[in-house]
């Protein structure tokens, strides 16, 4: 029984050192991916602004005028 207590503690070191070398790793990364996803986010809103605007007036598109008509259409 001791032996089967020291195997059991001794698999129980090997994993806790083990998860605590990776948890860092895991944490900073999920950090980072959550910065990436910000920027994604913000660069998606930049890029769907200029597709729906003219540069030189800032005013919406034809494109995006038929879109707000359809979804105006809709809602109606």
């Amino acid at each position: 029984m001791v032996a089967g207590i020291t195997l059991f503690l001794g698999m129980l070191m090997i994993f806790v050192y083990r998860v605590s070398s990776v948890l860092p790793r895991n944490i900073l990364l999920l950090l980072e991916n959550a910065e990436l996803t910000r920027e994604l986010q913000a660069t998606l809103a930049r890029v769907e602004r200029q597709a729906a605007t003219d540069p030189l007036t800032e005013q919406a598109n034809r494109r995006e005028m038929d879109r707000l008509l359809v979804e105006e259409d809709r809602r109606r």
